[in-house]
């Protein structure tokens, strides 16, 4: 009964192997082809880590250039170009490592620029519009008031606020500290 399932499985070994040997004959064979295939995929892996690498070395160095360059009139295939990507590839690869869209950042960077120059300088809007890359102040107003829910003037007015208050409290600290310890005599 056992030997037609016996003669079966030579007729399958001497197709697969070549002979009617014992598997156990062909086993080192077996292991090698393991191997070989264990190096394959820690070199396909390799290659794969490699292009990773690649890419997102490739991704900062466009988002380094869209900071450098914020200023400008910047268009998608720019920043691909400075990535070395096609524009639909650097867009989606751009979100996956960076977690928003490219044109979407460059937005936010001039926004936040347009902050510190509102906190740090007495320049008018339009000025800082167009030195942050907006073509008027109405864009960015729109943008500041998007990105930020208030407008540009309250912004600004609101620093200035909190710096004088900052101010205020720091001086009424250090005269009461200066009292506490006997400095100021005659108050």
């Amino acid at each position: 009964m056992d030997a037609p399932f016996f003669q079966e499985f030579a007729q399958d070994s001497k197709s697969v192997h070549g002979t009617a040997e014992p598997d156990h004959v062909g086993a080192p064979a077996v292991v090698n082809d393991h191997a070989a295939v264990v190096r394959q995929e820690r070199e396909r892996r390799r290659a794969v880590d490699s292009r990773r690498a690649s890419s997102e070395r490739r991704l900062t160095t466009a988002r380094d250039y869209l900071r450098a360059h914020f200023f400008e009139d910047l268009y998608l295939d720019d920043l691909a170009a400075a990535a070395n990507m096609s524009a639909f590839h650097f867009s989606r690869a751009y979100r996956r490592q960076f977690g928003i869209a490219p044109l979407a950042d460059l937005l936010e960077h001039r926004v936040a620029m347009a902050e510190h120059l509102l906190t740090t300088t007495r320049l008018d809007i339009g000025t800082i519009a167009t030195a942050v890359g907006f073509e008027c102040r109405t864009t960015l107003f729109r943008q500041f008031v998007r990105a930020r829910g208030r407008s540009p003037l309250y912004f600004r007015r609101q620093s200035r606020d909190l710096r004088r208050d900052r101010g205020v409290h720091v001086v009424q600290r250090s005269l009461a500290l200066a009292t506490r310890q006997g400095a100021v005599v005659g108050h």
